[in-house]
């Protein structure tokens, strides 16, 4: 129930999801930059697209407010060990490394969890470039570039390189939205989930059938 309640809110609240790349077929690391509202749910809703099983690093805090989040997978930031578990399991454990929401641009300086994490499980560490965007429709469209995924055994020297390939993702997509057109899927990318159509595609729908 609360997978679908996540699915719903996905749906009536972006124009869609886009993802270009592919996640390993193990377990794995999801290390994104964090900008937005969205990008835990739209970054699990993906995961769950892809018949995969989405784990979520949260703020204890946060945590203790939405206890019900822990039957699909959310664990406190402290919780190292139960994370290492599940991603050992098979899980994707979604991380952001920059630790707090920050405005779109560069990412922030990046702490060294996601790095251990990988380390400590075996697991590589994949950079998630992500933008929720207002283009050319009435609601925001959710964008994922999914980078190669890194593999490391010292968490300072891997997180330098996930720093390097984040900034680098970021930059290309910032640059890959600024000229395309904006009433189209950005070229490259993938559709996995189509969300809230605009006022008047939903009412030229309903002319036609009338």
């Amino acid at each position: 129930m609360i997978a679908r309640a996540i699915r719903g809110l996905n749906w009536t609240g972006l124009r869609s999801v886009q993802v270009r790349g592919t996640l390993p077929s193990a377990g794995c690391v999801w290390a994104a930059n964090h900008h937005s509202w969205w990008d835990g749910w739209a970054g699990a809703a993906t995961i769950w697209e892809e018949h995969r099983r989405p784990g979520l690093l949260m703020d204890p805090t946060n945590l203790d407010r939405f206890a019900f989040l822990r039957r699909i997978g959310v664990l406190g930031t402290g919780e190292l060990r139960a994370a290492t578990r599940a991603v050992q399991d098979g899980t994707v454990m979604i991380v952001f490394p920059e630790g707090e929401l920050r405005a779109p641009g560069r990412p922030g300086p990046l702490h060294r969890g996601a790095a251990w994490l990988a380390v400590r499980s075996g697991a590589p560490v994949v950079p998630v470039a992500t933008r929720a965007v207002m283009r050319a429709h009435a609601v925001p469209e959710y964008v994922i570039d999914l980078g190669p995924p890194l593999h490391g055994d010292d968490p300072r020297e891997l997180t330098e390189r996930l720093d390097t390939a984040l900034t680098e993702r970021l930059a290309a997509l910032d640059a890959q939205l600024a000229i395309s057109d904006p009433a189209e899927a950005l070229p490259g990318f993938r559709v996995v989930h189509r969300g809230r159509r605009d006022w008047d595609e939903r009412v030229s729908r309903s002319a036609v059938r009338t």
